[in-house]
């Protein structure tokens, strides 16, 4: 018999329980057994911990179904081949299997696409109004992106509340596919997911599981793209990866740098012209500053001038409880790397001092105050990062920087 795990978040005193089966039950706390209906409690994973706008639980239930992937109590151990995954897009009143949508009139190859990162914090209360404002403030950075550059947003520390907020965005359905609309994919109860204009040509959405103790991996999107080719151009894929590498000192050591490998692997892999690497890097030991050159990557930061250790490259540490910015200085926690035939440019924070709404800030208050945390009103602790992705005619100018 397979070992089930289920999710549950308890919202005003109920669960619902959400499995990979087609029934979602939400009833009563003290009927959780009726809903079960028979499946079989096998152990409780974690105890009650308050985050943000619910409480998470994770029970194990047997249950005949396989199921191919499973977390371990102390260490989240998957395979690191590639598994593919669905995209979804918004056709019809509701969001659908990419298969299930009439291609764009129009798909364009185009030589560059705008790339947006940014880390919307899971730890702090009023989660669905932190997500909502991070979408105006995201809608309002894309606006003067000019039709003929494709945008794609990696965003980190996404739960199934955030995922039901950016699902009810109209101007996220009308323009965007989603990787996620679910979370069922995800080893924890947060993970990543992708944006990706509708605009573009996508030849694969897969991910790569790492060793974690958070269930982290590597989301990768292709697309297809033009290059320079003598006196004219042609198709070529660019393999994007968002990702959220190990937080904190990790034991062993190796973690994030197996991580990141395992990313640097991927995005040379054949056929593919150029890579990018995204997100969140929690780059807080010494050893941190080498893995993009480590693995043959450059960062975009570097290569455009920056400065390792200016204040100007912080991208955390600023937007934070007092707790927080005492314990922990401000560090240039994003990054974007890359490989191949790939040239990123304009490279910028986002985020800087953005905040929800006053209208939201009650609902902030409201939730912090039951749950004995100071209130926050910045949308997350992390400023994003925004730049343009340019297709090259190989690696020279990449190779050419030095770091």
């Amino acid at each position: 018999m397979a070992t089930l795990y289920i999710r549950t978040y308890i919202h005003h005193y109920s669960i619902s329980i959400h499995t990979k089966l087609p029934t979602v039950y939400s009833v009563p706390a003290n009927e959780l057994k009726t809903a079960a209906n028979g499946l079989t409690l096998d152990y409780l994973r974690h105890p009650v911990f308050p985050l943000r706008s619910f409480y998470s639980l994770e029970f194990a239930f047997h249950h005949p179904k396989p199921r191919n992937r499973t977390m371990s109590t102390k260490m989240a151990h998957v395979p690191k081949d590639p598994e593919a995954q669905p995209y979804y897009g918004f056709h019809k009143a509701e969001w659908v299997h990419s298969g299930d949508i009439p291609p764009p009139a129009t798909l364009r190859q185009p030589s560059a696409v705008k790339l947006i990162t940014w880390n919307i914090d899971m730890s702090t209360p009023g989660e669905s109004a932190r997500m909502e404002a991070a979408l105006q403030h995201l809608q309002q950075l894309i606006s003067t992106t000019p039709s003929s550059l494709p945008v794609v947003i990696f965003l980190q520390e996404m739960t199934m509340d955030k995922l039901m907020v950016i699902k009810d965005t109209p101007w996220v359905q009308e323009k965007f596919y989603m990787t996620d609309i679910y979370d069922d994919i995800w080893l924890g109860y947060y993970g990543t997911t992708t944006l990706v204009d509708r605009s573009l040509v996508v030849r694969n959405v897969f991910r790569v599981g790492f060793v974690s103790q958070y269930g982290r991996d590597g989301l990768f999107v292709d697309v297809v793209v033009s290059v320079p080719d003598g006196n004219g151009e042609r198709d070529a894929e660019i393999r994007l990866c968002n990702t959220h590498l190990e937080s904190l000192m990790v034991n062993p050591t190796t973690l994030r740098s197996d991580q990141v490998a395992d990313c640097a692997a991927q995005l040379r892999a054949p056929g593919i012209h150029g890579g990018v690497l995204a997100g969140d890097f929690n780059p807080i030991q010494p050893f941190d500053q080498t893995l993009h050159s480590d693995n043959g990557l450059t960062d975009a930061y570097l290569a455009l001038g920056g400065e390792e250790d200016g204040e100007e490259g912080h991208t955390w540490g600023y937007q934070s409880s007092k707790g927080q910015m005492e314990r922990y200085p401000p560090r240039r926690m994003d990054k974007v790397v890359f490989c191949g035939g790939i040239w990123v440019e304009g490279l910028e924070r986002v985020g800087i001092g953005a905040e929800v709404k006053e209208k939201q800030q009650s609902e902030i208050q409201d939730e912090a105050g039951m749950l004995g945390e100071e209130a926050l009103y910045w949308i997350t602790d992390h400023y994003g990062l925004m730049c343009t992705v340019k297709a090259t005619t190989g690696e020279g100018q990449a190779a050419a920087v030095k770091e």
